[in-house]
């Protein structure tokens, strides 16, 4: 009788859920490839933990407090001391958890929203239910620390928004989108009043193209132009043809340079083999060894040396390099990969009077604010 009626709890829970504006999924800590997590309710009012096997589902209430062990299975996960593996777990409360979610000798977090977990390529997956407005509140508190001017605020919050509307691009993780650099930053911070302002202010407003959301990407700065697409990634966008826009104001109001002078032998440890010659020839770093040549895009590069080295060794992808007979000297004043919108410029149109659809018709000609 007990368990029917935290069964009943749940359903209700689940309805409230269905009934929200729109509840987004956002895979979290997927980059520390936790095994084991414990998670910490603050939560005063009714929650519960729901615990499927293969064979039966478990509910049952979890008080202010509480806490939960889990670690990942080859057959799904333990949860606090059982010794059979559960297909999935999930955390719900009236109107969203307060969570602290720690990752053992790694990292705890505060997070507000629901919890999925399952088991994924020998870690724990977990996701986050919270509802769009409220984060992509928490993305721009993550995302804008350096923004002060209220249309660039407003900007940004259509830009997070539809990011988040753009479609699931993470289905192997049964989330819409990711915590990290690879999605949209989120950390799960409270936002400030004038970022909350922002959000409510455009609330339900879409950056669209032929009346359909796209994924608008953004940098954090482009140096003076932004680049296009295919500049970057040389192949065409799936939805927007990403153009490469003037960015003066990044360019003379904001400068800032940037010079990393690496040895021979840390870039060939770095991608793995000798070589004999390294130059940039367009949108493409060519490395000669032994007489062959191979060619990395340069964003691709970026990248690479960013995971082996370090991010601040190439913090952007528009960049001098010189080689040298014992290094090579990279030079640029770029930050991120410098396509579609660029947050510095985005401040300072704001600062020049220009307003959120200008900034947004600045960057991504041809599209359209929709509700």
């Amino acid at each position: 009788m007990r368990n029917k009626i935290w069964a009943a709890i749940l359903f209700c829970l689940l309805c409230q859920e269905a009934l929200a504006e729109k509840i987004s999924r956002i895979s979290i800590l997927s980059v520390l490839r936790p095994t084991q997590i414990t998670v910490t309710v603050r939560n005063p009012g009714p929650s519960v933990l729901q615990v499927e096997g293969a064979n039966d589902r478990k509910t049952s209430p979890l008080s202010d407090g509480a806490v939960v062990h889990m670690k990942a299975h080859e057959n799904g996960l333990l949860v606090n001391d059982s010794t059979f593996p559960a297909i999935s777990v999930a955390l719900r409360c009236k109107n969203g958890c307060r969570l602290i979610v720690e990752v053992p000798g790694k990292m705890h977090r505060l997070y507000h929203g629901d919890l999925e977990l399952n088991a994924f390529n020998n870690t724990i997956n977990i996701v986050l239910l919270l509802d769009t407005e409220e984060l992509a509140s928490s993305i721009l508190a993550s995302e804008t620390g350096e923004f002060r001017e209220p249309e660039a605020l407003r900007a940004f919050a259509i830009l997070a928004r539809s990011f988040l509307n753009s479609g699931p691009l993470h289905p192997e993780r049964n989330a819409d989108v990711c915590d990290s650099t690879h999605c949209q930053v989120f950390q799960g911070f409270l936002p400030s009043k004038a970022i909350s302002r922002a959000v409510q202010s455009t609330h339900g407003l879409l950056l669209t193209y032929h009346k359909k959301p796209f994924q608008p990407f953004y940098s954090r700065k482009c140096g003076g132009r932004t680049s296009t697409f295919e500049d970057v990634w040389h192949h065409p966008a799936a939805n927007y043809p990403f153009f490469s826009a003037d960015c003066p104001v990044c360019r003379t109001t904001f400068r800032d340079h940037w010079r990393s002078d690496l040895s021979m032998d840390s870039l060939q440890t770095a991608i793995g083999i000798p070589f004999d010659q390294i130059q940039k020839s367009g949108g493409w770093i060519e490395i000669r060894s032994k007489g062959e040549v191979s060619k990395y895009s340069v964003e691709n590069f970026r990248i690479l040396l960013g995971r082996e080295i370090g991010w601040k060794t190439l913090p952007g992808n528009s960049f001098d390099m010189k080689p040298n007979p014992e290094s090579v000297v990279f030079e640029g004043s770029s930050y991120g990969h410098g396509v579609g919108l660029c947050q510095t410029g985005t401040e300072g149109l704001a600062q020049l009077g220009k307003s959120y659809q200008e900034i947004l018709n600045h960057y991504f000609p041809n599209t359209e604010v929709r509700k």
